[in-house]
């Protein structure tokens, strides 16, 4: 079963070119302005029969804590998405961690500084989301990469690997068009070739805080 799940994100999540994630981010904000001004947007054909559907969109800044090769780190980043019916968000985010040790080779008791990052579509479902406090789970497949030494997002990657990413959120609504959100979460990633790492070193439970900021 393991197989097969690393497999499938190895064919289809490992080949997601980074531009067009950044494409579908930068027009969120776009699509949500074309909703009308009761938050209803129309929507023709076959795909939605009743003919309307709620539509806005949220970008939020994101920080996690985590422990990467068994040394605390930090996760920084930042997520956005289509709220859909206030009920569904659809969307994805990019997220890289602060410096972790890790041994190198060949010299013995040789360490050096990695960084892990990643990014993925996102899906969320609310649960009372009228509430003032209310709570969401989340969900991640993607692709990270493990950077070693000077190594960039955009070079410089030692590994590639995939990555799914399973979290609660606790939210509360803090204004009309701000929720902040506690969330705990674990984080799964497979075929990690770094030397001096496996799938356990990244892989971990993460705590989660996240401020959305758009229109619900």
């Amino acid at each position: 079963m393991r197989r097969g799940l690393a497999g499938w994100l190895r064919l289809v999540l490992l080949r997601v070119p980074v531009p067009a994630l950044a494409l579908s981010l930068a027009l969120l904000p776009a699509a949500a302005a074309r909703a009308q001004d009761d938050g209803r947007l129309h929507v023709s054909g076959a795909l939605v029969a009743r003919g309307e559907v709620a539509l806005g969109a949220f970008a939020a800044p994101v920080l996690k804590a985590t422990r990467l090769n068994d040394q605390t780190a930090a996760l920084a980043g930042a997520r956005a998405a289509l709220v859909l019916e206030r009920r569904f968000m659809v969307g994805g985010g990019y997220y890289s961690s602060t410096p972790v040790e890790v041994q190198c080779r060949p010299a013995p008791g040789c360490e050096q500084d990695f960084r892990f990052s990643y990014y993925g579509a996102e899906g969320e479902v609310l649960f009372g989301a009228s509430r003032t406090w209310h709570h969401s789970v989340q969900l991640l497949f993607g692709r990270g990469f493990v950077h070693l030494g000077e190594g960039t997002f955009s070079g410089g990657a030692e590994d590639t690997v995939a990555v799914s990413e399973l979290t609660y959120h606790f939210n509360l609504r803090w204004r009309r068009w701000a929720r902040v959100a506690l969330g705990a979460g674990w984080r799964a990633v497979r075929e990690v070739e770094t030397p001096g790492l496996d799938d356990a070193a990244l892989s971990g439970a993460a705590a989660t805080v996240t401020l959305k900021l758009g229109r619900f």
